[in-house]
């Protein structure tokens, strides 16, 4: 349900959490479903949306340019 209604951008959390509700999906479970998935939560215009991540094919930053985001085995590549 969640990839379906994020995957055209983000959409409104209270919509979401409505459209669950009249299909008898719990709260607790909603919000699991969305940590699992790795859904953003942002706020505009004083309402709260829901977006699914950025996929930047890159997993693991830990090493390399934090300021750019670049892995360092990219970095060692000469691909900066």
């Amino acid at each position: 349900m969640i990839r379906t209604m994020l995957a055209n951008g983000a959409v409104e959390a209270e919509k979401i959490m409505k459209m669950a509700e009249e299909q008898g999906i719990s709260l607790r479970t909603l919000k699991r479903a969305k940590s699992e998935l790795g859904v953003n939560s942002v706020k505009r215009n004083d309402k709260w949306y829901w977006e699914m991540p950025i996929e930047t094919g890159f997993t693991d930053y830990d090493e390399g340019c934090q300021e750019c985001q670049t892995p360092l085995a990219l970095l060692n590549e000469g691909a900066m």
